[in-house]
Parts: structure tokens; C-alpha cells; sequence
């Protein structure tokens, strides 16, 4: 996680690397106003990581799966980028489609649980936030 958020390359995140604050907080385990790779290394926190990609695959399959399969197609998969909306919407984006495309690891055309985890795991990764910023359908 720490070649993605540490933008500089010092060896430490701050503030200004990692602009979600309420995530920042939760990653400076020390507080004193930089996360380390010890920090990120931290189990409860990796513990906590895991879970909160766990319960959003979990959730959004849920919401979204509408034929029932367990799994997302690109147009339920679309789903997940439209807070709010109830349901599925067609016409996916490039950068739906891309996101899509790179997370379905076996090329079915569907999502299985732990590839939307994977996917999940890898906002979270990228600084999207604590629990991944998509909220909760």
C-alpha cells in the first residue's frame, strides 16, 4: 500500500498524500502526523482492511446481483459507481469497462465474490479510503 499512497517517496505518507483525513487518522497509528510501513504493517489494521473490503463485496453483490448468480456482470457491476441509484444501469463507461475488465481474473464476464474483493482491495490500496468511498447502497 505504501507505493501508492507515499506519492514522494520518502518512506512515510502525510497529510497532504493521503487527503481523506478520517482514513489518515485511522492509518497514523502513532498520530504524529505520518504513517509509516510499520503503521500500515499493523495486523489489527490489516485485519480491519480485509474485513472492510470483505463486507463491501459482500454488500454490493447482494444489492446488485440481480439474476441471482452470486456474481456481477458489467452492467450490475456499473451498479457499485452510482450511489443512490436503485438497481443496474446500461451503457457502462470506458473507465467502468476497464475497471471491469482488469478484475475479472478468469475472462467469464462476471465478477465472482473474491474478485470484486480483489478490486475492492485495490481502492482501498490506492488511497480511496477506509472501507472504499462507495458508501453503502
Amino acid at each position: 500500500y505504501m507505493q501508492y499512497m507515499d506519492k514522494n517517496g520518502d518512506g512515510v505518507i502525510t497529510p497532504d498524500e493521503q487527503p481523506n483525513q478520517d482514513f489518515f487518522d485511522k492509518l497514523d497509528l502513532n498520530k504524529d502526523g505520518k504513517v509509516t510501513y510499520d503503521e500500515l504493517a499493523n495486523p489489527k489494521l490489516l485485519a480491519d482492511w480485509i474485513a472492510a473490503i470483505r463486507e463491501q463485496a459482500v454488500t454490493w453483490t447482494k444489492y446488485l446481483d440481480r439474476d441471482g448468480n452470486k456474481q456481477l456482470g458489467l452492467t450490475e457491476f456499473k451498479g457499485v459507481w452510482i450511489t443512490g441509484k436503485q438497481g443496474p444501469v446500461s451503457d457502462p463507461a470506458p473507465i467502468i469497462r476497464k475497471h471491469f475488465t482488469r478484475s475479472d481474473k478468469n475472462r467469464n464476464g462476471f465478477l465472482s465474490r473474491a474478485e470484486l474483493e480483489s478490486w475492492f482491495g485495490s481502492l482501498l490500496a490506492a488511497g480511496y479510503g477506509y472501507g472504499v468511498e462507495f458508501g453503502n447502497p
